[in-house]
């Protein structure tokens, strides 16, 4: 009756061993393709490369920004020249054709 018991706890063990075996090539095979998805694959580290990104974008954005305020400048400086010349404009009309003030 023992050499049964044994025998099928050594059978049981073998079950047990196989059982792992296939599943643990499963679960590696899993692991592998997680690993494979969050693994840093190049030389820089995420945090360094996003600090540089944002610092390239926050430069770009202030040569943008300076470009916006020269124009804003220029259309500035457009408004006065216009508004000179169309009161230029009302004296020559009123000295060609005076208005009439009663």
């Amino acid at each position: 009756m023992i050499e049964i018991i044994v025998a099928l706890i050594g059978a049981l063990g073998i079950v047990l061993v196989a059982l792992i075996g296939v599943f643990g090539s499963k679960i590696n095979g899993r692991l592998r393709a997680v690993q494979g998805q969050v693994q840093n694959d190049h030389a820089t580290n995420l945090r360094e490369e996003l600090d540089s990104r944002h610092a390239e974008t926050r430069q770009w954005f202030w040569a943008l920004w300076k470009r916006q305020d020269r124009q804003d400048e220029a259309i500035d400086k457009l408004f006065s020249l216009v508004r000179d010349e169309r009161e230029r404009l009302d004296d020559l009309e009123d000295t060609i054709n005076p208005r009439e003030t009663s």
